[in-house]
């Protein structure tokens, strides 16, 4: 009886063990944290659902979103804008949303009608096209300039392939692309760092 006991508390501690480590390696990722708007009127739940799916691809790629506030951050999140039109121009009216910089202020906008109209085209839920809209926006403002990709998540055109995969839950981002947001993730890292050094 006494050895059970022991190889229970071993086993419990051997779990706790793996747990701590888990926790440790999230909060190790990267976070990028985000604030969002919603300015165009999306239900709760389809939001909701819509971050959940964008925060499962960048947590694929190592990444951790912070749904968060400005003023727990430093006034460094990204600024993520769900409207109800496009505000910008676009070459498509096919284009679901853009990526801007205003001085140091980065703003990832969804327009939340083409969204809509894309999902029923696609037979996809609309929560899900508004999760890979976000990520492939907020990509754009963590790769350099003119990132579409061949493939995943930052493809700008889909085919009947990138649909299949959209169904499936199967879009990431490249290897590259991973590589690419790290790096530049670590080096505004230690920018940051410096910049508040005495």
């Amino acid at each position: 009886m006494k050895n059970l006991t022991r190889y229970a508390i071993a086993a419990l501690l051997l779990a706790a063990a793996a747990m701590s480590d888990a926790a440790t390696t999230e909060r190790d990722n990267p976070a990028i944290c985000i604030k969002v708007h919603n300015d165009g009127g999306i239900p709760s739940d389809i939001l909701d659902a819509g971050r959940d799916l964008t925060g499962r691809i960048y947590h694929g790629a190592g990444l951790e979103i912070v749904w968060g506030h400005d003023d727990e951050s430093g006034g460094q999140c990204i600024a993520l804008r769900i409207v109800a039109q496009a505000l910008i121009h676009t070459s498509s009216e096919a284009v679901m949303g853009a990526a801007v910089w205003r001085g140091r202020e980065k703003i990832a906008y969804v327009f939340y009608p083409r969204v809509a109209t894309g999902a029923r085209r696609d037979g996809l839920p609309l929560s899900a096209m508004l999760g890979y809209v976000m990520a492939h926006e907020i990509g754009h403002l963590l790769l350099p300039l003119n990132a579409h990709s061949r493939k995943g998540v930052m493809r700008g055109v889909w085919d009947a392939e990138q649909i299949r995969r959209a169904r499936l839950g199967e879009l990431t981002f490249t290897q590259e692309e991973v590589r690419i947001m790290t790096q530049r993730m670590a080096a505004n890292s230690l920018a940051a760092q410096l910049a508040h050094q005495p």
